[in-house]
C-alpha cells in the first residue's frame, strides 16, 4: 500500500527548504502546522549560526553576564550580618 504522498518510491513534498536557519524551520513547521508535508535539507547543525552562536544565546548570555558584574562588584562592599531569631539556636 503506498503512502499518501508518494507516487512509487518518490515522496512529494509541498515544499522543500534548503538551510535550516531561523526562516527554514519557521517555513517548514509552518507547512507542517498548515498541513502540507515539508522536507529541510541542512548539511550543518539545525538552527545555524544564530541559533547556536550569534544572536539567540548572546541574548540570554548578555543579561546574565551583566546581572552577575553587577553582583561581584557589590559582593566586595558588603559587610557580612548575622541574626538569631529569639527562642531558637539559629547563629549558635
Amino acid at each position: 500500500m503506498e503512502e499518501k504522498g508518494s507516487v512509487g518510491t518518490q515522496q512529494l513534498y509541498n515544499v522543500v527548504v534548503i538551510s535550516a536557519g531561523t526562516a527554514g524551520l519557521v517555513t517548514a513547521a509552518g507547512t507542517v502546522g498548515l498541513g502540507g508535508r515539508a522536507t529541510l535539507i541542512e548539511q550543518h547543525k539545525m538552527g545555524r549560526d544564530c541559533l547556536n552562536y550569534d544572536s539567540i544565546p548572546s541574548k540570554a548570555d548578555i543579561p546574565s553576564a551583566r546581572v552577575t558584574d553587577t553582583i561581584g562588584k557589590a559582593l566586595p562592599s558588603l559587610e557580612p550580618r548575622t541574626t538569631a531569631v529569639e527562642g531558637t539556636n539559629a547563629g549558635h
